[in-house]
């Protein structure tokens, strides 16, 4: 995913325990999700889910949304 895949593996394994990032888990998620949806549409969805945050909105479920 052109570099990017460490960036959202270790995003989404914050995501699921900020203090101790579970990144097997994450890494599953990813892949399960660029399996579905494709690389880019991984990239696009997690890109946008870090502007909400970055905006303060709040995302209730961000694996969920991702």
């Amino acid at each position: 995913m052109n570099g990017a895949t460490t960036a959202i593996v270790h995003g989404v394994g914050r995501w699921l325990n900020n203090l101790s990032p579970d990144l097997p888990t994450a890494r599953r998620i990813v892949a399960s999700n660029v399996a579905l949806y494709g690389a880019d549409a991984v990239r696009r969805g997690f890109a946008d889910m870090q502007a909400d945050v970055i905006d303060g909105k709040i995302v209730e479920s961000p694996l969920k949304a991702f």
